[in-house]
């Protein structure tokens, strides 16, 4: 076990363990949405207002120019962007585990929020390149 903990996740080369993926070829779809903050006092009624917005994003993504197998968004597509307050933060901050993600999951796609790089999200799930 101590063997494993001290293995290196990425080596002195820049490579890294991979493992290959389902297909050889896989449809890459980046989808822009508008950043839409909630408000940091009441959140939910923006929230759910967001995933709706969300879930009908992925729909016509999917239904347009060809099925992908992953979609990337922006790194806030469900609570937008503020300046809140820690105790506002919090209200807005949804659990990975949380019903918000729930919805999402059954949509036929792999979903991943990204940076603003979106369009090199590709070089998440590539090979490991010296």
């Amino acid at each position: 076990m101590a063997e494993e903990s001290s293995k290196a996740f990425v080596r002195h080369d820049g490579t890294y363990e991979t493992a290959p993926l389902r297909k050889e070829q896989i449809a890459v779809g980046v989808v822009q949405t508008p950043v839409r903050a909630v408000d940091g006092d009441n959140p939910e009624p923006g929230i759910q207002e967001n995933l709706k917005y969300l879930l009908n994003a992925i729909d016509k993504a999917q239904l347009t120019g060809g099925r992908c197998d992953l979609l990337c968004f922006h790194e806030f597509p469900l609570h937008g962007f503020a300046p809140w307050d820690l105790k506002q933060y919090l209200r807005v901050s949804r659990h990975p585990d949380g019903p918000e993600i729930a919805a999402i999951g059954p949509r036929p796609s792999n979903i991943i929020a990204t940076s603003p790089w979106a369009a090199r999200c590709s070089t998440m799930i590539g090979p490991a390149t010296p």
